[in-house]
């Protein structure tokens, strides 16, 4: 999860939110006059629960609560070619697909394997 900010929300605001506790969130005010601008329905047992939030998603000011928003990790998935030289194993970039990344590796002789790589951001 990657805390929250209303600044890089506004840029995307289609991503997807949690809390810190795992509760899917939407937001469907972020100009409420006051210092809770935010105001978020929490899905929470079978049905969602409005809480207002601090511009960056807090709960409560300056205390880690289970409310406070967060963006949901985005997982990636990529391949990438392993080579191998008199310095040891190396890969040097990561690709959309497997297909790419064997393409690419048949340009070179040191060559070793395609793997899978995934991460989340």
């Amino acid at each position: 999860m990657k805390p929250f900010d209303l600044d890089e929300y506004k840029k995307n605001p289609s991503r997807e939110l949690v809390t810190r506790d795992g509760h899917k969130a939407r937001i469907i005010c972020t100009d409420k006059i006051g210092g809770f601008p935010i105001i978020a329905l929490v899905f929470e047992a079978d049905r969602e629960t409005p809480y207002s939030y601090t511009e960056l998603g807090h709960f409560v000011h300056g205390d880690a609560n289970p409310r406070d928003l967060f963006f949901s990790s985005i997982k990636h998935q990529g391949w990438i070619n392993i080579y191998k030289d008199e310095q040891g194993f190396r890969g040097q970039k990561i690709y959309d697909s497997e297909e790419c990344a064997t393409k690419a590796s048949l340009c070179v002789t040191n060559y070793v394997a395609t793997i899978p790589v995934e991460w989340e951001e």
